[in-house]
């Protein structure tokens, strides 16, 4: 499959927005620890279509590469060259998505993604994990999945299909996630485990407020076509605070709250994010992201 070249831009009411800074390079420090790369972007010739991403480990060591593929100005195909495993998207239409599904090297479906839509913005997904002939549960890669969904969620969701506690320990798994948005930014993502309804497990995270510059991400991931609705368009801005609510069979909730100071450039881009965690008024984590463009 050849790699076609396709503008990337992203959602404006008033028109196309396509930055001139792209991503180039992210590196991440966590408190007392040191910056590391741990992306690398590259961009095709025309300087605007995103061939592939970079995923580094001890600064040096690429653990994955995420390969982009296109067909009539759609993305259509992630892979991973270096385990064989791949990501298909499919779409309802011109504009939206059907399914995002997931397969590892010998073709197994690992997930599917079902799409739900309110107008031009997501109100649902719906998750399946299948069981592979072998009865193990092979988990998919964050890394190529937050194209799509938000990565924070991913990480959420994939502690709960290792935690064998809150699931059933046979068949396919399924989660749902409903998503509301306050004009161009989420505002809630609530996920629900539904396999068992005597452990029901539910999780929501809450966007509380967001600043007035450009979220980068949202800028540079590939755009569906030519309607200006792009693959990662939850949030237009950077979050400032999020709220996390976990509650296990209607218990008592567990809250972590994360809040993020930025830098910016010139173009009003972030080029350091600051993230702190907090629970019970005790500070968890504290990691901070650096951006470079293009």
């Amino acid at each position: 499959m050849l790699v076609m070249s396709v503008a990337f831009t992203s959602c404006q009411k008033n028109g196309v927005f396509n930055p001139k800074n792209k991503i180039s390079k992210v590196f991440q420090q966590p408190e007392n620890g040191s910056k590391a790369l741990i992306e690398e972007w590259t961009w095709w010739n025309d300087g605007n279509t995103l061939t592939s991403v970079a995923y580094f480990i001890n600064d040096t060591t690429v653990q994955k590469k995420a390969y982009y593929y296109y067909e009539k100005k759609q993305l259509v195909r992630i892979e991973n060259t270096l385990d064989l495993s791949y990501v298909k998207i499919t779409y309802n239409g011109d504009s939206q998505y059907d399914k995002i599904e997931t397969y590892d090297k010998f073709d197994r479906k690992l997930r599917s993604y079902a799409y739900t839509y309110d107008g031009k913005k997501v109100s649902k997904i719906e998750l399946t994990a299948y069981k592979n002939p072998s009865k193990s549960m092979e988990i998919d890669d964050v890394c190529f999945l937050s194209v799509f969904i938000p990565k924070e969620i991913l990480e959420e969701t994939n502690a709960q299909l290792m935690n064998p506690s809150p699931l059933k320990a046979d068949g396919d798994i399924f989660i749902s996630y409903a998503i509301k948005f306050d004009g161009d930014n989420m505002s809630e993502w609530k996920v629900v485990n539904n396999n068992d309804p005597n452990r029901l497990m539910e999780m929501t995270y809450s966007y509380e407020s967001y600043d007035k510059n450009l979220n980068p991400y949202y800028a540079s991931y590939p755009n569906v076509d030519d309607m200006n609705i792009p693959t990662f368009c939850f949030y237009k801005n950077n979050p400032e605070k999020v709220t996390r609510s976990m509650v296990m069979n209607g218990g008592v909730p567990e809250i972590i709250t994360f809040d993020y100071t930025y830098k910016y450039n010139d173009k009003k881009f972030p080029t350091e994010a600051i993230c702190t965690q907090m629970k019970d008024g005790i500070k968890q984590a504290l990691i901070t992201t650096y951006y470079e463009y293009k």
